[in-house]
């Protein structure tokens, strides 16, 4: 038996696991009452051989597949590499960002196809940022709708 100690995270590495990984399991042993791996100071230390029985514990359920999307469903704004947000495009324009976000908003609201919004940016080319910015239709607004 080997007697050599290598703490959670080398083990990890040495079985292709994350670090973190290599921690849950042993946090997981030691509830089981294992004797192995020992916390000394903050690292979780084993025996090579310990490692071996803790990773390939056939009690510990097996991460689920991720699911992923394919490239066709994927949305068009994602695939496109010519976007900009509407931070840069003011910064291009010679205009504050919030009046460009402020124009965006409105553009979406009067049915323009550009910029659309993910997450908490707007993004177009920076050929539609200059129509955006460029619309009278988009800078004379009243309240009144």
């Amino acid at each position: 038996m080997d007697d050599k100690y290598i703490t959670a995270s080398q083990a990890a590495r040495l079985f292709g696991f994350s670090r973190f990984y290599g921690s849950k399991l042993s946090k997981l042993a030691q509830k089981k009452g294992r004797p192995f791996p020992k916390k000394i100071g903050r690292s979780w230390m084993a025996p090579i051989s310990e490692w071996e029985k803790i990773f390939n514990d056939p009690d510990i359920q097996p991460r689920k597949e991720r699911k992923s999307v394919p490239k066709s469903k994927a949305s068009g704004v994602s695939s496109r590499t010519d976007l900009i947000t509407a931070t840069t495009a003011a910064q291009i324009l010679g205009c504050s960002p919030s009046w460009m976000m402020i124009l965006a908003k409105r553009g979406k609201e009067r049915g323009f196809e550009w910029p659309k919004k993910v997450g908490r940016f707007w993004l177009a080319t920076k050929e539609d940022w200059e129509k955006i910015y460029s619309s009278t239709e988009l800078k004379s607004w009243s309240k009144s709708r």
